[in-house]
């Protein structure tokens, strides 16, 4: 991905629903031979987050499918809540979890981490998540526990950002 050549149409995301529950079709596939579950909890009562709408879904979908290809039984959890401010999604695994060591390259583009150790390695795909997540003014952070799971954090702002003086 070329910086400048992803066009955003932002606006109010008021389907955040939607779109967590299309990621949770779309991933299905992957899980339905495995023990795992997927789960998605949405208060009714959130503010709708300020993003665009296909690249919310593509950081969504990334997140989702690098989950269930890394959980072999429990579940891929999706929870969106209002923190500090801004809308954080988060999308966790119960699967193999990562040593610190491998964190360290998660979100390299074609530095997956130990492929003899964990299957699905990321690619293309976190690195490209993270930078359309701060595109549309938000972050992507991982955090993983070896044997437990990952957990990764997906925000966005609530307000449509300030346009700079130039």
């Amino acid at each position: 991905m070329r910086r400048g050549r992803v066009e955003l149409s932002p606006r109010r995301l008021e389907n955040l629903g939607e779109i967590l529950a299309d990621t949770v079709n779309r991933v299905r596939p992957l899980v339905e031979d495995k023990q795992v579950k997927l789960n998605v909890s949405l208060p009714e009562d959130l503010p709708p987050p300020w993003g665009d709408d296909t690249r919310t879904r593509q950081v969504l979908l990334n997140l989702a499918s690098f989950c269930a290809r890394n959980t072999d039984a429990g579940s891929v959890a999706m929870r969106a809540a209002v923190v500090d401010g801004a809308m954080s999604i988060t999308v966790a695994d119960t699967g193999r979890g990562w040593p610190p060591e491998e964190m360290a390259v998660l979100f390299e583009p074609y530095r997956p981490p130990n492929e003899a150790q964990h299957i699905g390695g990321a690619g293309l795909s976190l690195a490209i998540a993270r930078e359309l997540a701060a595109l549309q003014g938000g972050a992507l952070t991982a955090e993983s526990q070896e044997g437990r799971g990952t957990t990764f954090t997906f925000t966005l702002p609530l307000a449509p950002p300030k346009p700079t003086g130039g």
